[in-house]
């Protein structure tokens, strides 16, 4: 009876209350029979009674405990039948709660699945860039809210519509070709830039990354994408491209400049050595006819009974003979010049005495400063060197320019050159010279002007002391191909101070000078009176190659008077024949 149906669906609770009660009505019959004195037969007979209904309860409630248990064992094995079933079934099973009132699945996998998309939309929905689906034809599936944000579109306008309703006619053959090797390769493709259109007009510039969906037999169903708004960078890419352009223009523009300044130089330098040139030539040509004229000035002045000519005529000879002089040293200098400008003019080094050049030109420019009522000094600011490696002819051109320079400007006071010996530490040893003068001295301007080529400080002054300028120039050229310089240091007013530098060269067990006395050379001894050198006579014949006819009657008759026999050739060739 207790395997019956109607047993099994006792509980414990209700088996206890049952047994309870069996018990108390067994002790209430028992008193109940004390009470009415029973026999004791009838009271024994109701204790058994009592002992058989406990029993009875008590086998009941083992019996119904243990099928409770099976029951527990049988549900067990059902939820792990059904766990078996769709535990991995993509199927949601819902169950209605009806404490709560909710559906909830009880799909494990279903509830994991529906997590996930919640979190992988959220992320979409999210994210900074664009994520789309299209179908291998190219049709939107989806496309994520940011479309709206960056576009201005409607998902909703844009969903269901051929990308190429939105992309920049001259980009859709990129895209389409773009797709297409994501259908062939089926691998992930990126870095295709494209233009997209804008609610407000404007095209915005977009790069995408798509790589291609599969179903379960392999198929590709559609195309995953992620867009990225790349304006910025375009527009600064553009931007860098038109500077880059702009600078090419720039360089090219520059190049050209640099060819037609080549060009220029080139032009310039080719007149430079034309001019050379032409100042070489002019001054060949010029100074064959002064040789002449001063030639025959100093025939006139040498001839027979001079002294009995008229005083006029005498001046007049004179007069050409000082000028001829004076331009010969023009021609010299432009000469000197051209050769400088076109590298032609080399100096040389040889042995020779400071000493005697500094007395020479003090010597020389004596005369013209004894003429103005000035007196020129030469001084020795400690000992110079007894010989130097220089060439005594440049050095003694620069010195005549710069005490002549000196005494032209100066009106009152002196006119002084200090020598002295400098050994720089590191370098060679230089030998300086001063020359100062009490002149009228110059402005900072004008003396920035100064080594000019035909330059004067100002025109008034050329025209009141005369001069082209050249002097100084050509002296500061010489100073530089010497080793040294020339430095000016002056004061309007106050006189100037001009500063020559040359090398020495080496200088070891050379003997130093204290003063000017110890460099002057004895001169020779003068004929005494009646004893004068007889005049040079040549004998024999001579063959004269000259082709100015001037020169030609000039030459002759010198070499006539000195007793030979002249033969004149026109040229080089006659002379050779």
């Amino acid at each position: 009876m207790l395997k019956t149906p109607c047993f099994r669906k006792i509980s414990p609770a209700a088996a206890v209350a049952l047994a309870a009660i069996l018990a108390g009505g067994a002790i209430l019959a028992w008193w109940a029979a004390a009470q009415a004195a029973l026999p004791a037969g009838l009271v024994r007979a109701l204790l058994v009674l009592l002992i058989v209904l406990f029993g009875f309860v008590f086998v009941m409630l083992r019996r119904t405990d243990a099928g409770i248990r099976a029951q527990q064992a049988e549900l067990r094995e059902s939820e792990q039948q059904s766990k078996a079933l769709f535990m991995d079934s993509p199927v949601s099973i819902l169950i209605h709660d009806r404490d709560t009132g909710a559906i909830v699945d009880a799909n494990p996998m279903a509830c994991s699945l529906f997590h996930s998309e919640r979190q992988y939309r959220a992320m979409v929905e999210n994210a900074n860039d664009i994520v789309y689906s299209l179908t291998p034809e190219g049709t939107f599936r989806y496309v994520s809210p940011n479309w709206t944000t960056m576009l201005g579109h409607d998902v909703r306008q844009v969903e269901g519509c051929n990308f190429a309703l939105f992309v920049h006619p001259e980009d859709v053959a990129t895209c389409q070709e773009f797709l297409e090797k994501v259908l062939t390769s089926g691998q992930k493709q990126s870095g295709v830039e494209y233009r997209v259109r804008h609610t407000d007009g404007s095209w915005r510039w977009h790069t995408s990354n798509v790589s291609a969906l599969r179903d379960c037999e392999g198929r590709i169903t559609s195309h995953i994408g992620i867009s990225r708004d790349i304006t910025d960078r375009k527009q600064m890419e553009q931007s860098l491209l038109a500077a880059n352009a702009e600078l090419e223009q720039t360089v090219e523009a520059l190049e050209s400049a640099n060819c037609a300044l080549e060009e220029f130089n080139h032009l310039a330098k080719s007149a430079t050595r034309a001019k050379s040139e032409f100042l070489a030539n002019m001054s060949h040509e010029i100074r064959t006819p002064m040789t002449a004229i001063l030639g025959f000035a100093d025939v006139l002045l040498g001839e027979p009974g001079i002294d009995r000519a008229p005083p006029e005529r005498v001046e007049a000879i004179r007069t050409i003979q000082r000028n001829g002089k004076y331009l010969l040293q023009l021609i010299n200098d432009i000469l000197d010049l051209s050769k400088i400008e076109a590298g032609k003019l080399h100096v040389e080094r040889t042995t020779c005495s400071p000493g005697q050049v500094l007395d020479e030109v003090a010597a020389l420019m004596r005369v013209r400063a004894d003429a103005k009522g000035l007196p020129l000094k030469l001084e020795y600011a400690g000992g110079i060197p007894e010989v130097i490696q220089c060439d005594p002819l440049r050095l003694q051109q620069i010195l005549i320019n710069l005490v002549g320079n000196a005494v032209k400007f100066t009106e009152t006071g002196s006119v002084r050159m200090v020598a002295r010996l400098l050994r720089p530490p590191g370098k060679p040893a230089l030998l300086q010279v001063e020359v100062i003068d009490t002149g009228i001295g110059l402005t900072a301007e004008q003396a920035s002007r100064l080594f000019r080529p035909f330059s004067q400080v100002d025109s008034s002054t050329a025209r009141k002391f005369g001069g082209t300028g050249l002097g100084l120039t050509i002296s500061k050229r010489f100073a530089e191909l010497l080793g040294g310089d020339i430095a000016l240091h002056s004061e309007p007013g106050k006189g100037s101070t001009f500063s020559v530098t040359v090398e020495t060269g080496d200088l070891e067990g050379v003997r130093l000078l204290d003063g000017p006395t110890e460099a002057v050379t004895p001169a020779a001894p003068a004929p005494a009176a009646g004893n004068a050198a007889p005049p040079l006579r040549l004998d024999g014949r001579i063959l004269l190659a000259e082709d100015g006819p001037d020169n030609q009657r000039l030459i002759a008759f010198v070499l006539k008077k000195a007793g030979a026999e002249v033969t004149v050739a026109e040229n080089g060739q006659v002379a050779l024949d």
